[in-house]
Parts: C-alpha cells; sequence; structure tokens
C-alpha cells in the first residue's frame, strides 16, 4: 500500500472519556480523579505511566505530559510507545506535550 492509499484510509474514531497523565509537577494544578469529563492522572515514573494508560482502554483521548527529563528505562518506554500505537489504531487519538 502506497502512502496515497494509506492517507486516504479513515479511522473510526474512539469514543469515551478522556483521561490525562501528567508528572508530579502537576500536583499544584490538578488532583486525581474525574473532573468535567476528563479523568486526571498524576504520575511519578514511567511504570506508574504505563499501568495509567493500560488501564485506560475505554478512553477516547489520552492527553500525555511527559516530563523534560528522560531517565525511564528502556523497556518502560518501549512498552508506552505500543500502548500507545495500539490506542491510535483501534481510533483513539493522543495529546502530548
Amino acid at each position: 500500500m502506497d502512502l496515497a492509499d494509506e492517507s486516504g484510509a479513515t479511522r473510526k474514531l474512539k469514543n469515551g472519556p478522556a483521561g490525562s497523565a501528567a508528572p508530579e509537577s502537576a500536583l499544584l494544578l490538578e488532583t486525581d480523579g474525574p473532573k468535567g469529563g476528563l479523568t486526571t492522572k498524576v504520575v511519578t515514573s514511567y511504570s506508574s505511566l504505563r499501568e495509567s494508560l493500560a488501564s485506560w482502554s475505554t478512553f477516547g483521548i489520552w492527553i500525555i505530559v511527559f516530563p523534560i527529563e528522560d531517565k525511564g528505562r528502556k523497556e518502560f518506554l518501549r512498552e508506552i510507545v505500543d500502548l500507545v500505537k495500539n490506542h491510535v489504531e483501534e481510533g483513539g487519538r493522543v495529546v502530548t506535550a
């Protein structure tokens, strides 16, 4: 399949709530839990992020705020990338910052 064929194919968008995961510096701004259709989860490690994303299989949108420093173990980062890839392939949307 060439790029033109691939770009023309549209995926059905996944419905469901939005989830936001952010590093612990976001504790000053948000508290964990649902509010106004957005579920917020403050995570303190890439392992916690992986677990949160794995539990958000019904969410339509994932908002992920990555920490500035890159200290994650490769296997956790790979699993996070795989979770995000599967979410997008199932029609989910991802916003990163």
